[in-house]
């Protein structure tokens, strides 16, 4: 009796862990048919993304190149840029150094000329003023002269009217 109920219990046991076994591999069918498409979803999302990022990786060497190339020029530019104002700047105190000594020159001249000139203009006024005094001089021997002689006019003339009323009188 107890080896006819073991025997229907292990039937019983069977059928059910068939049944579950049957379950358990359909689950894991389902399962790995969702896996696989999931993987499918995931490959082609991997794809489309390593796509993306090798075009934005060939736009990022495209860009760096040209800043590279851009950085290059602005290199070349500033040293450019350098050589020109630095002869530029000797240029210019060249320049400043050939005016300072023209301007030190000009004023030099200058000196001279002004000291030369006050000179001549010292000379000048004591000429005028030699000539001044000779006129003063002249003038006063040609008053005294005229005093002179006009004194000597009126004695003749007051001889010659006291000649003539004793004319008159006779």
């Amino acid at each position: 009796t107890e080896i006819a109920d073991s025997k229907v219990c292990l039937s019983s046991l069977r059928e059910s862990m068939s049944e579950e076994i049957a379950g358990s591999k359909a689950g894991l069918v389902a399962l790995r048919q969702r896996v696989s498409t999931e993987m499918t979803d995931v490959k082609v999302a991997l794809d489309s993304l390593r796509e993306r990022v090798s075009s934005e990786m060939t736009d990022l060497e495209a860009s760096r190149d040209r800043v590279s190339t851009e950085i290059t020029e602005l290199q070349v530019g500033l040293n450019s840029l350098r050589e020109s104002m630095s002869s530029e700047m000797t240029d210019a105190k060249a320049g400043l150094d050939t005016l300072r000594e023209s301007l030190s020159t000009e004023i030099t001249d200058s000196k001279a000329g002004l000291s030369s000139m006050r000179e001549t203009i010292f000379a000048v006024i004591a000429d005028v003023q030699a000539s001044i005094s000779s006129v003063r001089d002249s003038m006063s021997s040609g008053m005294t002269d005229a005093e002179a002689g006009l004194g000597s006019l009126r004695e003749s003339l007051s001889t010659e009217i006291a000649e003539l009323k004793v004319d008159l009188s006779s």
